[in-house]
């Protein structure tokens, strides 16, 4: 039971305040009464109703929140668990004035724009080794198994949780990609850690949606990552500082070595036998027989690959109708965008012109999934 203050709870709340600011002789008459005050029974989650009130009367507390969660070396890596209980009654007691930082910290958990995201994904990898595998007394690799779910943020629980609060809709294509490029069995390369995802949280619908969305992220990745397509739309054979005046890319003297680094290097990103994983993107090539400027090509051709294919999350889990126009595009898209391949240009185009015409998304989600691999 709390004792609160009527006016402090109603200018923090709007649908306390048209309660407490009408008349108020039925509410009394009809309530129950612990030393002479009148009592109000919510049907509420105690433990979110208890959060809710200390976030209403301690202006601290949501800050209090946040510095117990975060992690001193490694920043904020989870969200605070009782900011999930907060937000619900925020949203279902119209308390708005909460909204706006709840909102910031699971945008920090679960950033959209690409470089916060894999900066923050860095981070929680090294909380996690921090912890160290299981040991592996026999030296077998095949053997090991490092259950690593208690030691990352739950994607399933969250994605099902954003679903249901429209100020939280623009992490959900975060989430999501998080969810299909989870590691769900132990393998060697990932030094054997799994995480297990349970989704019975979620209904049928949202389940194949997700599953759809990771195999259509897997062939936008297989078209991206092919290297015909990057020799024709990346890499400058006038630059070559090794062959200078060729025509053609395979008359390139780094040509070789450039097919050699793609095979070792990128083929394997789109293998059936690991996810998409961006963090495992090389950002370096160096390569046997390859100048600086077409190493500098490769470098480049898969960054703006992760760029396009980011921008994309929303075409490919299903989610254009809900997310914000310009999506995972950062600040300074126009000068992001303009410094991608003309084909990608007209790609990340046609995802932001998505908000003007509702039925192409799934268009484009229908083209993605159904068209030619290359």
């Amino acid at each position: 039971m709390y004792g609160v203050l009527k006016s402090i709870l109603g200018r923090a709340s709007e649908a306390f305040g048209q309660l407490f600011n009408g008349p108020q002789g039925a509410f009394i008459t009809g309530s129950d009464t612990y030393e002479q005050l009148p009592i109000m029974r919510l049907t509420d989650n105690a433990t979110d109703v208890d959060h809710f009130l200390r976030a209403v009367f301690c202006p601290w507390y949501l800050i209090r929140l946040r510095r117990l969660q975060k992690d001193r070396k490694h920043g904020l890596l989870r969200v605070p668990p009782g900011y999930y209980g907060i937000l619900r009654l925020a949203q279902k007691y119209m308390a708005y004035e909460f909204i706006p930082e709840l909102m910031d910290v699971f945008h920090e958990v679960w950033p959209i724009d690409l470089p916060a995201w894999l900066e923050k994904e860095i981070s929680r990898l090294k909380k996690v080794y921090e912890s160290g595998p299981p040991p592996n007394p026999d030296g077998n690799e095949l053997d090991i198994e490092w259950d690593q779910t208690d030691l990352l943020p739950d994607p399933i629980s969250t994605y099902a949780f954003a679903l249901e609060h429209p100020a939280l809709y623009d992490i959900l294509p975060t989430v999501a990609y998080d969810i299909v490029h989870s590691h769900t069995v132990p393998v060697p390369s990932n030094d054997g850690g799994f995480r297990r995802l349970d989704f019975s949280l979620l209904d049928q619908q949202d389940t194949l949606n997700l599953r759809a969305g990771g195999e259509v992220l897997r062939l936008d990745c297989l078209r991206k990552l092919d290297f015909d397509g990057f020799t024709g739309i990346s890499l400058r054979v006038e630059r070559c500082l090794h062959t200078p005046g060729v025509r053609y890319p395979d008359d390139l003297a780094c040509y070789d070595g450039l097919r050699k680094f793609w095979r070792r290097n990128v083929v394997p990103l789109v293998s059936l036998t690991r996810p998409i994983d961006f963090l495992e993107f090389p950002t370096t090539c160096f390569a046997e027989g390859v100048c600086p400027s077409c190493a500098a090509a490769v470098v480049g051709h898969l960054n703006n690959a992760k760029y396009v294919m980011w921008a994309k999350l929303p075409i490919y889990f299903r989610l254009t109708g809900i997310v914000s126009p310009g999506w995972g595009l950062g600040f300074d898209a126009d000068e992001r965008i303009n410094l991608l391949p003309r084909p990608w240009q007209d790609e990340v185009r046609a995802v932001l012109n998505v908000a003007q015409d509702p039925d192409a998304g799934p268009r484009m989600f229908e083209q993605l999934r159904n068209g030619p691999l290359l």
